[in-house]
């Protein structure tokens, strides 16, 4: 008798909807899995590293989501076909007064997303692929 493997892989278009979508399909296998202590962590990880895959991919691409145990544990993965390495920027200290949030400044206040997943991971790591790449983080369970 065959056991399905619970995991969650999808492919999807790189749009801003692709992230909602992999939250929830990520936060249903982890319940799936019991992992419910894994939900909101391994949710945030997703919905970074596809905002990422989506800033690097055209509005035709296609991106690629998984979740689900692997040898290094419960992992969450993203994968685009950019070949460029993903590129953790450090977080700046600042003040209040110092961040800009009208709408033209937006996108110079982002940009640390790599940063927060490594801070939830366990470990985080890079498998490239022909092409494109796989930027994945297994979390703390």
């Amino acid at each position: 008798m065959a056991v399905k493997e619970r995991v969650y892989s999808r492919e999807m278009p790189a749009t801003k909807a692709a992230a909602g979508l992999a939250r929830s399909g990520v936060k249903s296998v982890l319940l799936e899995l019991g992992f419910a202590e894994a939900v909101e962590d391994g949710c945030l990880i997703v919905g970074e590293l596809v905002n990422n895959a989506i800033a690097v991919s055209s509005e035709a691409s296609i991106i690629r989501v998984f979740a689900g145990l692997r040898p290094r544990g419960l992992v969450v993965a993203v994968w685009d076909a950019d070949q460029r390495m993903p590129r953790r920027r450090p977080a700046p200290q600042m003040s209040l007064e110092e961040l800009d949030l009208r709408p033209e400044n937006f996108d110079r206040n982002g940009g640390w997303g790599l940063g927060i997943v490594a801070a939830l991971a366990r470990e985080c790591w890079v498998e490239r692929t022909n092409p494109g790449k796989w930027v994945c983080a297994s979390l703390n369970v």
